[in-house]
């Protein structure tokens, strides 16, 4: 049995990364979405396990210190991690596919060799900026 890949996907808010990973585990069997841990707060009409898994600071280093994490990160002072068991799946020929934040590229691949890196760009940058300035009240300049 040939070994699975990860792919990563970057990109700003709005690009449709989500989209990308639905439609993706929904066309092909052997992909799964790789859910990333967190010690950040669930948002609104996320799901746990489907989205995330949340754990508050404790439990995440917990898991962590007892060796069932990997590709620990501090992101805007939140810690993220994935399983060591759902990576494991690569084993199995089942390919992951996750969002990871673009600084963290570097770091994942050296822990995991079999990663494709896509960064994805919205199709009108200024519009989904624009977009983004709406929804979340702030100011971005160009």
């Amino acid at each position: 049995m040939k070994n699975g890949y990860i792919i990563t996907l970057s990109g700003i808010s709005g690009a449709g990364k989500s989209y990308f990973i639905k439609n993706i585990t929904e066309r092909f069997d052997n992909f799964e979405k790789l859910v990333a841990v967190t010690t950040r707060q669930q948002r609104k009409g996320e799901i746990e396990g489907k989205d995330k898994f949340f754990l508050d600071l404790e439990e995440f280093n917990k898991k962590n210190y007892n060796g069932e994490m990997c590709t620990v990160n501090n992101v805007f002072g939140n810690m993220y991690g994935y399983f060591k068991d759902d990576i494991k799946k690569t084993n199995k020929g089942i390919c992951l596919i996750t969002e990871l934040y673009y600084k963290e590229i570097n770091h994942f691949k050296k822990e995991h060799p079999n990663t494709i890196s896509v960064y994805i760009l919205p199709d009108d940058i200024f519009k989904t900026i624009e977009e983004l300035k709406a929804r979340n009240g702030v100011s971005i300049d160009i």
